[in-house]
């Protein structure tokens, strides 16, 4: 799910595909037959258990602009930050990956349609 504006009020008004649009800067791997360290370091699988990996970013270019306009020469100044540098993969700054179990009959293969 993405949005390109900062004027999304709802989760509804959010824009969303199935492609792999962030795969270039995600933190997960996206591989088959891969042991569970793998794909994500600190992902770790029983036998039989079936994983959610939920992946949130937030990105950055140096042609976005603010909510008045103005475009930042930097993350750091875009941001505000006058200390911290944060880490980054590509133009994504934020990488947080959720690791869940969900409980039997909850979720299907075949995912919304």
């Amino acid at each position: 799910m993405w949005t390109n504006s900062n004027s999304v009020t709802s989760p509804k008004t959010l824009l969303h595909d199935k492609t792999h649009a962030g795969v270039n800067n995600s933190i997960i791997n996206y591989k088959s037959g891969a042991s569970p360290e793998a794909i994500y370091s600190q992902l770790k699988i029983n036998s039989g258990e079936r994983k959610i990996l939920i992946e949130l970013f937030s990105e950055w270019a140096t042609y976005f602009k603010d909510n008045f306009g103005n475009q930042k020469g930097s993350l750091k100044e875009a941001l505000g930050l006058y200390v911290v540098t944060p880490r980054c993969k590509g133009s994504n700054f934020f990488n947080t990956v959720v690791i869940f179990t969900p409980k039997p009959g909850l979720f299907d293969d075949e995912g919304p349609q």
